[in-house]
């Protein structure tokens, strides 16, 4: 059989819309053509994809999201060089052992526990028998609902101990940023205080966050 690869193109009415059908990023989607032949069609991803991604889904990141995350991934691995058991995932598919929540990719999620370390596409938790400890979201301003009220209420369902959010939003024209944490307790989440207005202190990697400049 012949591959074809074809992009799927906007409707006139979404393009006056959305300049850019693929701004959040695309998906490939195989299908059978006419004559039996084997057609990719690369899809756009919407805001619902990025909260349920599959697994070779891509997805778009700015520059700075992906050096944030850069750093904090080598951060909380060096924390934990030492526990064997810990794994530190960057950017890894995590489905829940809930039966009614659907599957989150986390931008770094931190896990203790763990027998055997993969490469995982997707880390199953009812297979590892361990969910992770710690979440961190680096919010981007054109999804940043979505970390903010979606992943926070459905990673306090998903029983997820630490969520940690580096949120990013316009002010009177400049970009502000500010760290906010959530703490898992017997009635919900609750938000972590800063210490000295300004670091978050994250104890299941004995890190202290901070914004500067």
């Amino acid at each position: 059989m012949t591959a074809i690869n074809t992009i799927t193109m906007p409707s006139p009415a979404t393009t006056m819309v959305n300049a850019d059908p693929f701004v959040y990023g695309w998906r490939q989607v195989q299908k059978i053509g006419l004559e039996g032949e084997t057609i990719y069609e690369r899809v756009p991803l919407t805001l619902e994809d990025l909260l349920h991604p599959q697994e070779d889904d891509y997805r778009m990141h700015n520059f700075e999201h992906e050096q944030l995350c850069s750093y904090l991934l080598g951060v909380f691995q060096a924390q934990l060089a030492a526990d064997p058991t810990a794994v530190v995932m960057a950017d890894v598919r995590v489905a829940w052992d809930k039966p009614n929540l659907l599957p989150h990719t986390p931008d770094i999620s931190v896990v203790f526990g763990v027998k055997q370390a993969q490469n995982w596409s997707t880390f199953y938790e009812a297979e590892e028998g361990i969910r992770p400890t710690l979440i961190v979201e680096v919010v981007s301003p054109s999804t940043r609902s979505l970390d903010l009220v979606d992943k926070l209420s459905e990673y306090e369902e998903a029983e997820v101990p630490f969520y940690v959010i580096i949120d990013s939003f316009k002010k009177r024209g400049k970009t502000q940023r500010r760290l906010i944490g959530y703490e898992l307790t017997p009635h919900g989440y609750r938000p972590m205080p800063l210490i000295d207005d300004e670091r978050l202190w994250l104890p299941p990697v004995r890190v202290g966050l901070a914004l500067k400049g």
